[in-house]
């Protein structure tokens, strides 16, 4: 009773939209659209309902340029909508890393082979800032230049947009266990930094489905409880350098 019950209200709601959104000469359209994302969300929640309201509006004959530009703008809200619904599920394992209360409470546990693991902060630290080439790649250049990306790859902005909506899920505000302490320099943690920048390139991996080797090795570490901050040696070879807030056994 309570699932037929439930199907008979969002029958009526979908009625409410169509009769708004198919009418262009309704006296409210103007508002209806652009509050649509707000309104739709509310009211129906259920993201299929969503993009079934955002139809009807492309579907309307509107009756102005005003009109049409707001149809668009919803166009593109509920496809970055569903965008980021389908990355939440294909990153699942690293969002429920994002999503932990602490970070960097025990020591790095993954797979240690082609890795330099490294407990001292301050040396982990000049592997992530020095970028002189003298003794070995800077990190920035061996995990962020052009030769890294295809040119295929696509930097999604609704990533961007959606990392700025929920604050990067938050991260900032939770407890580091002093790692981040370790790395404070001048008022500035570069951990917290390179974790940043580190957050939406990956998400970026996963929306292209595409991960290059060395940002596949960085997610594995940073699943395995561990910092990836430097290349010891000349890239491809050398090691990826881990810095473990804890002792290894």
């Amino acid at each position: 009773m309570v699932y037929f019950s439930r199907k008979r209200r969002n029958s009526a709601k979908k009625q409410s939209c169509e009769t708004v959104l198919c009418n262009p000469h309704s006296r409210n359209l103007s508002d209806t659209v652009l509050n649509m994302p707000r309104i739709i969300e509310k009211c129906l929640g259920d993201a299929a309902l969503y993009g079934l309201a955002a139809s009807y509006i492309a579907c309307s004959g509107f009756t102005s340029r005003y009109h049409y530009d707001a149809a668009s703008r919803l166009a593109e809200q509920v496809k970055m909508k569903k965008h980021w619904n389908d990355l939440v599920i294909s990153a699942a394992p690293f969002i429920e890393f994002l999503e932990r209360d602490r970070y960097f409470d025990s020591a790095y546990f993954g797979d240690r082979s082609g890795k330099l693991i490294i407990e001292d902060a301050s040396l982990a630290f000049n592997y992530a800032s020095d970028e002189s080439f003298d003794n070995f790649d800077g990190w920035e250049t061996v995990t962020d230049s052009d030769a890294v990306f295809p040119d295929s790859f696509e930097w999604s902005s609704w990533v961007s947009h959606n990392l700025r909506k929920n604050n990067y899920f938050s991260f900032e505000s939770k407890d580091f266990c002093n790692a981040d302490g370790k790395w404070a320099q001048g008022g500035v943690c570069l951990l917290r930094e390179l974790m940043s920048r580190d957050i939406k390139i990956i998400l970026n991996c996963y929306s292209n489905d595409f991960f290059p080797n060395i940002w596949r090795d960085i997610l594995n570490v940073y699943l395995n409880n561990g910092f990836p901050c430097g290349w010891d040696g000349r890239y491809p070879d050398g090691k990826l350098v881990v810095f473990s807030n804890n002792p290894i056994d």
